[in-house]
């Protein structure tokens, strides 16, 4: 990724009376297809569909049922893709057609705390903002602990904070949330248990998505200039 790569994350809930295996079949086909219209050479350099487990481990239970990823070229890039009238139908017409509307989704940078493998599975944890007594010693945390946070002891094999940029979509506030940590472990056993023993105080009012990585287009596949 270079300075000027824009990522892109959305938390999204699958539409109502909508099985999960439905859902994540629409969304791996369909929807995908649309959006990879725009893909390298064009917009979009790097696609991930964060796809919730559909059997979880007892005990966790799923705030969102999939997380999209986009890694788009640049500003310019970014505002013509969301120009390009194929692209607002991806949005405004298929989006619906499998998703809850609207998705909680975010502009982010990204800082890699242990750069370890991306594989097996992946733990999202979208962060509220912090009270005025919490914000000193999160702050610290976020940019200092080389563990998950309020999960004292856990090594997952890599770690990704994202701190929001912006929010992207209509009636998402950013001012409500601090950022995304995302975590890789062996398997969802091993992720679902490393949260299900967190420090709950520290990690109040966190929502969490435990998904396997769907990769569309990996930015080593894709030629950039």
């Amino acid at each position: 990724m270079n300075d000027q790569t824009i990522h892109y994350v959305g938390f999204i809930r699958r539409r109502a009376g909508m099985s999960h295996a439905d859902f994540s079949t629409h969304w791996g086909t369909v929807h995908r297809d649309l959006v990879m219209g725009f893909a390298d050479p064009g917009p979009i350099l790097q696609y991930i569909q964060d796809v919730s487990f559909e059997s979880l481990p007892a005990g966790f239970a799923n705030s969102f049922d999939g997380a999209p990823e986009l890694w788009i070229r640049s500003e310019q890039a970014l505002a013509e893709l969301f120009a390009a009238e194929r692209f607002q139908y991806a949005y405004a017409v298929d989006s619906p057609l499998f998703i809850t509307m609207p998705a909680i989704s975010f502009f982010v940078k990204d800082t890699v705390v242990v750069d370890g493998p991306a594989r097996g599975a992946k733990l999202l944890r979208l962060i509220p903002a912090p009270s005025p007594a919490q914000a000193e010693c999160l702050i610290e945390a976020w940019t200092q602990s080389p563990r998950p946070l309020g999960m004292a002891g856990q090594s997952p094999s890599r770690i990704v904070r994202s701190t929001i940029v912006s929010a992207e979509a209509e009636g998402t506030d950013p001012a409500a949330y601090f950022g995304i940590e995302s975590s890789w472990w062996p398997d969802a056993d091993a992720a679902a248990a490393a949260w299900l023993g967190r420090d709950t105080d520290l990690t109040a009012g966190e929502q969490v998505l435990l998904a396997q990585e769907r990769t569309v287009l990996r930015m080593a596949d894709a030629s950039v200039s």
